[in-house]
């Protein structure tokens, strides 16, 4: 079983993580970690209208993130 989370950022970019991301400024973030080099984000940006497509329906930056778990 695999839980992912979609959520969409503030500028309508639909976003899926692999843990519950958060709001921060504009965007969710989930896992976010700064090394010395570069910052590390989970979220992998999906392609336009894929979130309704998974789900039924549109989410916007004021939703929850959607959990949605696959089997």
């Amino acid at each position: 079983m695999t839980k992912i989370y979609l959520a969409v950022d503030e500028d309508g970019a639909e976003m899926v993580f692999d843990e519950k991301p958060v709001q921060e400024r504009k965007i969710w973030i989930g896992n976010a970690y700064v090394d010395r080099f570069r910052s590390h984000n989970n979220a992998i940006q999906l392609p336009k209208g894929t979130i309704e497509k998974i789900i039924g329906y549109e989410i916007t930056w004021a939703d929850e993130p959607v959990l949605v778990v696959v089997e």
